[in-house]
């Protein structure tokens, strides 16, 4: 059954906490993360790979767009993310009234519990970079596991210990 492989939406799970800042300019929506399938899933399985995908509205000029995201634990630590940048990824001009497309593939190595992801989008007007838009907690999501947790901690780095005997 593909939702057993994949993931699944739960309705229930979102975000209580999200919070915008940055200079403006700019309107993220319709954010989420996709299976392989392209089924939109806030439930995710260990192990498997998915994508956020979120839409930008631009009111602004600017150059060298660039965007990002950090996904974070309950606590609020980050645990990891990306920019574009880091890729050498970015639009070198976006208008007003231009609409931008976001994907970021990412594979979740995190253990059973609840997550947050942030995203953000900046780049440069008159010269200066600035951040656009940073929408804190915006996406919450949940890790499950069908099989039994051999590991410890947050991430699972497949660890794999071997003992042998030897004189």
């Amino acid at each position: 059954m593909q939702e057993e492989e994949e993931g699944w939406f739960d309705p229930h799970l979102k975000s209580k906490n999200m919070t915008t800042t940055g200079i403006g300019g700019v309107k993220i929506s319709n954010i989420r993360i996709l299976a392989p399938s392209g089924r939109q899933v806030n439930t995710l399985i260990v192990g498997k790979s998915y994508t956020l995908e979120y839409c930008v509205d631009c009111s602004i000029t600017a150059s060298k767009v660039g965007v990002g995201m950090m996904i974070k634990n309950k606590t609020g630590i980050q645990l990891g993310g990306t920019g574009s940048y880091l890729h050498e990824e970015y639009l070198k001009t976006v208008e007003p009234k231009d609409k931008i497309k976001v994907s970021i593939e990412f594979s979740n190595i995190l253990h059973p519990g609840i997550y947050f992801i942030t995203t953000s989008i900046g780049g440069r007007v008159n010269g200066k970079e600035e951040l656009f838009c940073n929408l804190l907690d915006a996406v919450s999501f949940q890790v499950i596991s069908p099989d039994k947790i051999k590991h410890t901690g947050i991430v699972d780095f497949n660890i794999l210990p071997k003992l042998k005997l030897f004189n």
